[in-house]
């Protein structure tokens, strides 16, 4: 049995997990075309859980809030999170980020609006 990987063209051999490239040079790509050609069922699609994690990029969050929800978010947050939002290596956060939601939330902000695509 075998699993496609979302958005790749790389599958994961079921059996030990082994990932298989798309190439048909690989002698596993090879086998896994066989087995598929003899059986269609041998092979799932990706699941939902694997869809990596979305980003939000900074500038669309701030864009979202007023300048009342911008100064009550900085008040509450600690000085690590004020550095790590500061941070220009990693302009964006997780959409389900958890220190970040929870400080929507208290600035009264709605977390799905503004983390939204």
């Amino acid at each position: 049995m075998y699993k496609r990987v979302y958005n790749s063209d790389t599958i994961i051999r079921l059996s030990d997990n082994a990932s298989i490239p798309a190439d048909e040079s690989n002698s596993d790509y090879v086998k896994f075309l066989a087995d598929v050609a003899a059986d269609p069922d041998c092979v799932t699609d990706a699941d939902v859980a694997d869809e990596p994690r979305r980003l939000v990029p900074k500038s669309t969050i701030l864009s979202r809030l007023t300048d009342q929800q911008l100064d009550a978010a900085l008040r509450l947050m600690s000085v690590r999170q004020k550095e790590r939002w500061r941070v220009p290596d990693k302009p964006s956060v997780y959409f389900d980020d958890p220190e970040i939601i929870a400080v929507l939330k208290a600035i009264g902000a709605d977390p799905d609006m503004v983390m939204a695509k």
